[in-house]
């Protein structure tokens, strides 16, 4: 019996034991045995969200935590101390990738060259906020040197994504803050009342009124032309002066031919020329004699100049010289 009783005894003992490793196991004392390198960042901006314990990711893969975060008044930034597990990393062939810290920054300090940086990011939609280890610079990019040096290895951060979206929001609200939203309302109370007033003035009835009249005598006056003038009469007044027309052009070819057979500028020539020979016959006589001669000759020379018209451009007996 004592000899069972022992053995429960171990038995129980030994459980106890490997309940305890597995909760200090679980409760982090696995982290004791891990090789760790200490990074430090530093954010100009509000870390509101983040917190000791929070993650640290390299491409969105966890590879260590936040282990501490110090507020610098005197430069204004926020320094974030951050743990990365050295055993996150690994070879194509399993192996470990770093042999020991120093062999860690140097990685870091190529990748830096590469565009590596570090950010705020949101955990989802609780508002708790990680670090993210990504490329988030252009290559080459090298980004500007700190006055003062850190416990471990000093990793250069980038805004958050959301902190240009957030300070333009913020900017927009102070705007939208300085509108005199009851200014603007009183203002437009009183122009409505003043719209009111004039829509309410016995000349605005009146123009009103008129306006009325006239678009009643308007369709009036197209309800009769729409009886007077049907399409059967229109068309019977366009048949009339396209036939108009068309004797308008016959009448001109016919003017145009019998003025190419007369010889008016040779006829007005000799008539002109009789006149003349007839002036100097008078030329001694009463004036009464010579006033009407003149205005013989004067008469010949205009319808001279009529017959030049006609030759030139028959159809100006029509229309009028141009």
């Amino acid at each position: 019996m004592a000899k069972i009783s022992n053995f429960r005894i171990g038995i129980f003992v030994l459980s106890a034991l490997v309940l305890l490793a597995g909760m200090l196991y679980y409760l982090g004392l696995s982290d004791c045995f891990s090789r760790k390198a200490a990074v430090s960042t530093f954010f100009p901006e509000s870390v509101q969200g983040l917190a000791v314990g929070a993650q640290v990711k390299y491409k969105g893969a966890q590879v260590g935590s936040v282990e501490k975060i110090v507020i610098l008044p005197a430069r204004k930034i926020i320094q974030v101390d951050m743990s990365v597990e050295l055993d996150s990393f690994r070879n194509v062939d399993g192996s470990a990738l770093f042999r020991d810290d120093e062999d860690f920054y140097r990685f870091l300090q190529k990748e830096i060259r590469e565009g590596l940086r570090c950010r705020l990011e949101y955990a989802g939609i609780t508002g708790l906020r990680f670090l993210d280890l990504d490329y988030f610079a252009a290559s080459g990019e090298m980004p500007v040197k700190p006055e003062f040096a850190v416990k471990g290895f000093l990793l250069p951060s980038v805004p958050s994504a959301l902190r240009d979206v957030v300070k333009s929001l913020n900017v927009s609200l102070e705007r939208i803050s300085r509108i005199q939203f009851e200014e603007i309302s009183n203002n437009l109370v009183r122009n409505l009342d003043d719209l009111n007033k004039i829509l309410a003035s016995e000349d605005v009835r009146r123009t009103i009124s008129h306006l009325s009249g006239m678009a009643v005598s308007m369709d009036q006056t197209a309800a009769v032309f729409t009886r007077v003038v049907t399409e059967d009469r229109l068309r019977v007044i366009l048949d009339d002066l396209e036939n108009s027309l068309s004797e308008l052009r016959t009448l001109a070819a016919v003017v145009r031919n019998e003025a190419e057979k007369s010889d008016f500028s040779g006829t007005a020539a000799s008539v002109r020329q009789a006149a003349d020979a007839f002036s100097g016959l008078l030329r001694e006589e009463t004036p009464e004699i010579k006033a009407a001669v003149d205005a013989w000759i004067r008469t010949l020379d205009m319808f001279r100049e009529l017959a030049d018209n006609l030759n030139r451009d028959p159809a100006s007996l029509i229309r009028g010289a141009k």
